[in-house]
């Protein structure tokens, strides 16, 4: 090699230098080309998780791979969740995550120079078909508060079935009665029992329920359980309000109130509904002194207590969809809040309230009293069910099971799990994981389970 040359090449290697070491530089402190080429941006990250992990990671349709493992190991270049993608240039993502046997999840998320853009409790639901649980023509199906067991109630010519499931073990218990009247479904506090049409069932001793008709007597109705450890019962005769000692086997008249308006127990204090001409009154009985406490006046309508067990009143009006939450010891303001528009409502926490007319679903957040839209759909709505691990809202139509995720970034994803012939009375266990809903396939009708985690 002459002089001239090794100088040449001297030369090239010392502006490779200059030029590639800003850039390297420049890379690895977060700036990267612009998407003109003329200027150096400062770059963002994503953080992207999924449950279950091992999802590819699209963005804007790209597939996104490892630069140094796509050389020497292409089969394994795939970048999956859980993933941190470096030095992405600001602007707003197409990003798509895919599992096979998942349903994909889909965003616009925007990445902003020098942060963090995180997508940490994404969950992929399973593309499944249902399993047939329980055959059966079921009017009504109930979850224990804890999400443990349902109750799934069948009638038959002129029998009743009530069939036990231990969403736990999947172990069934039934028990079979002559045809009850004025059907109540109500779970005991302690989650141990509960009242189903005119029987109590313990839910150890399934074999062997409390006949009430037995017990009080048949012209009882609107039984409710008191708010202690599900010993007492109150319910409504002719006489006015009982209440029935399940341990000491004593009956109490606890308000002699001929006419009634729907009431609730509550330890220490009995709330019930008083109708006057052109109005009514929430009265609060103290049940330790014996004597009225307070009234709180209402519009004139019928009334029914909702949501037994929150801290506050939940006194839902019939004729107009109108939830009242009702602070009755407050000596300022009682009525804390109004909800129009309820056909359906649940409390998440003591501060978050999950709602539902025919085609909306909403969420009240009762620490800044603010009213959030999920979605607006045209079929009617026939359940909503916050997901255990609250980032999704399940809810379903008369033919479809859906979910929502509650990340509001651009908008709230919506996920179709399932769509059939018929479906009802959705109920979800306590991991999240399985869906149960009474529905038809075919000619099959029955309690069905969807595995969707």
């Amino acid at each position: 090699m002459s002089l001239n040359q090794r100088r040449a090449l001297y030369i090239f290697f010392i502006l490779v230098f200059l030029t590639a070491t800003p850039l390297i530089s420049l890379y690895a402190t977060g700036y990267k080309l612009g998407r003109g080429g003329f200027n150096f941006q400062k770059t963002g990250m994503l953080i992207i998780d999924t449950e279950p992990e091992g999802a590819k990671i699209y963005l804007d349709g790209e597939v996104q791979q490892d630069f140094f493992k796509k050389i020497y190991a292409k089969n394994k270049s795939y970048i999956t969740t859980p993933a941190k993608i470096k030095n992405l240039l600001p602007g707003t993502y197409d990003v798509t995550v895919e599992l096979p046997g998942f349903w994909p999840w889909r965003k616009k998320l925007t990445v902003h120079p020098g942060q963090s853009t995180f997508a940490e409790d994404i969950s992929l639901f399973k593309k499944n078909v249902p399993e047939l649980s329980l055959s059966g023509d079921f009017s009504d199906i109930s979850v224990s508060p804890d999400n443990k067991n349902l109750l799934a109630i069948e009638y038959a010519d002129d029998r009743t079935k009530f069939s036990l499931i231990n969403l736990e073990t999947e172990s069934e218990k039934t028990f079979t009665a002559s045809a009850t009247d004025g059907l109540t479904l109500s779970w005991s506090p302690n989650n141990k029992k509960v009242i189903a049409g005119n029987f109590i069932f313990e839910i150890e001793d399934w074999d062997n329920p409390i006949s009430l008709n037995k017990l009080i007597g048949p012209r009882i109705k609107n039984v409710k359980w008191d708010a202690g450890n599900g010993n007492k019962v109150y319910y409504e005769s002719a006489g006015g309000i009982n209440c029935y000692d399940l341990s000491g086997n004593t009956e109490k008249l606890i308000l002699n109130r001929p006419t009634l308006g729907d009431y609730l127990p509550d330890n220490d204090y009995l709330y019930f509904v008083d109708k006057e001409i052109g109005s009514a009154n929430l009265s609060v009985w103290d049940l330790n002194d014996n004597k009225l406490f307070r009234k709180i006046n209402l519009p004139d309508s019928t009334y029914t207590f909702l949501n037994p067990g929150h801290s506050l009143i939940n006194l839902y009006d019939n004729t107009h969809d109108i939830l009242y939450l009702i602070d009755p010891f407050s000596a300022y303001k009682p009525l804390l809040e109004t909800v129009s528009g309820v056909k359906r409502a649940h409390w998440v926490n003591d501060r978050t309230l999950l709602f539902a007319n025919d085609f909306e679903i909403w969420v009240l957040n009762l620490t800044n009293h603010k009213k959030t839209l999920l979605t607006r759909i045209g079929q009617t709505l026939t359940g909503v069910i916050w997901h255990p691990n609250n980032n999704y809202v399940i809810f379903t139509t008369a033919r479809s099971i859906n979910a929502i995720e509650l990340d509001d970034r651009e908008k709230y994803n919506i996920t179709k799990l399932l769509e059939l012939e018929m479906v009802a009375y959705p109920a979800i266990n306590k991991e999240g994981d399985g869906l149960y809903f009474f529905g038809k396939i075919g000619n099959q009708s029955g309690l069905y389970k969807l595995y969707i985690q």
